[in-house]
């Protein structure tokens, strides 16, 4: 990789071996989907921002360029000339769900905390086609997505938005967690989980 810094997904033990044994910084972009990690809170994504990166995984090997083989296995890697997370880019929820009935809307007010390093690249990059989505979980793990029209560069504004949607669930208890994916990058972890039961 020529000492440029590796980005490894959903993998806190590939990205931590990698950095003890040669020494160059690494991180790890975790999916909405799987649990978050060390690197979510750790500043890393922000001293990538921008700049060129190795990607690197054993999963989903079509979406990559290139693979070698190790003695593990082996590994995809495809070079990013500007890596952009928004891992650091917080949905904050300002109201509780109550218990919904199985046709009922939900109604979400959100303000979004966005560091000002992503501010100023959202900023610098109008246009942006990528939007905020919902993920709907249960106990044994994600059903579905629902995308929204809250743009980042609303989110960058400070624009407090009402989220509406209908979840379409059986009854049950469910929960909920906001993601953000920036074009081919894997969708963050951007919010806690919201709880909700369906009646």
């Amino acid at each position: 990789t020529k000492g440029l810094p590796i980005v490894f997904r959903n993998s806190y033990q590939r990205a931590s071996k990698y950095w003890f044994y040669s020494g160059q910084e690494t991180y790890s972009v975790n999916l909405y989907k799987e649990r978050m990690n060390n690197f979510d809170t750790w500043p890393i994504a922000d001293s990538f921002l921008e700049k060129p990166v190795y990607i690197l995984d054993i999963y989903d090997m079509w979406l990559y360029e290139d693979s070698l083989r190790t003695s593990l296995g082996w590994v995809g890697y495809r070079y990013e000339p500007v890596f952009v997370s928004f891992a650091k880019l917080r949905v904050n929820v300002l109201n509780s769900i109550p218990e919904i009935g199985a046709r009922d809307t939900v109604s979400l007010e959100c303000s979004y905390t966005v560091p000002g390093l992503y501010r100023d690249f959202i900023r610098r990059h109008p246009g942006n086609t990528d939007t905020l989505r919902i993920g709907i979980f249960n106990n044994r793990g994600w059903i579905k997505d629902i995308i929204t029209g809250v743009s980042l560069e609303e989110m960058a504004r400070g624009d407090t938005t009402v989220l509406r949607f209908y979840p379409g669930l059986e009854k049950g208890k469910y929960y909920i967690r906001f993601a953000i994916n920036r074009g081919s990058s894997i969708p963050t972890h951007n919010s806690e989980k919201i709880p909700f039961v369906v009646k």
